[in-house]
Formats: C-alpha cells, sequence, structure tokens
C-alpha cells in the first residue's frame, strides 16, 4: 500500500543522491591525476567522456557525469587490458591528493 510506496520512493531517492556522489567523486579523482595519465590513458579517459550518452544524469552535473563516465572507461579500459595495478595506482594517487583514504 501507501508505506510500501513510501519505502520505494525514499530507497529510490537514496539511489539517486548517492549515484550523484558518486559522479562527483569520480570527477574530482579524474581531475586529481589527469596530469599523471599517459597520453594513450588521457586519449581513452577523453573518448570516454566524450563519447554520446544515451541516458541523461539526472542528478549529477552534466560536466561532472561526463568526467564520471571517461573516469570509468579508463578504469575499465586498464582492467581488460590486465592493468589493473595501474587502475589501483590512479585510484591511490587520486585518493592522495583529494586527502582522502582508500
Amino acid at each position: 500500500g501507501k508505506e510500501a510506496r513510501r519505502k520505494v520512493e525514499g530507497c529510490q531517492h537514496s539511489v539517486e543522491e548517492e549515484g550523484q556522489r558518486h559522479a562527483a567523486a569520480q570527477a574530482a579523482m579524474i581531475e586529481a591525476i589527469l596530469e599523471n595519465l599517459s597520453e594513450e590513458e588521457e586519449a581513452i579517459y577523453k573518448r570516454g567522456r566524450n563519447a554520446k550518452s544515451f541516458t541523461k544524469a539526472k542528478n549529477a552535473s552534466t560536466g561532472d557525469y561526463r568526467k564520471a563516465t571517461g573516469f570509468e572507461a579508463l578504469m575499465g579500459y586498464l582492467y581488460l587490458q590486465g592493468r589493473t595495478e595501474r587502475a589501483i595506482e590512479l585510484t591511490r594517487l587520486a585518493l592522495k591528493k583529494l586527502n582522502m583514504e582508500l
């Protein structure tokens, strides 16, 4: 009934807020490490960032959403290349520059 609907709506709101925070955090992370990327890594990031998106950034700014998409593209690329150590290195570096911990 109404109570179950309220719980679902409340949960959805939390999920949307979580997505907004993740996009903002990933955008901050890529900005922090951009100067540390190789030419190849930067090209992958930019390709992901600039890719045509079929979904709209519901709760994140368009800029943050696109940067986060680029960050995810880079991490996915490194993973698929078997370069997980580099992905971890970049993540640690970003967190360090942002005064955060892993």
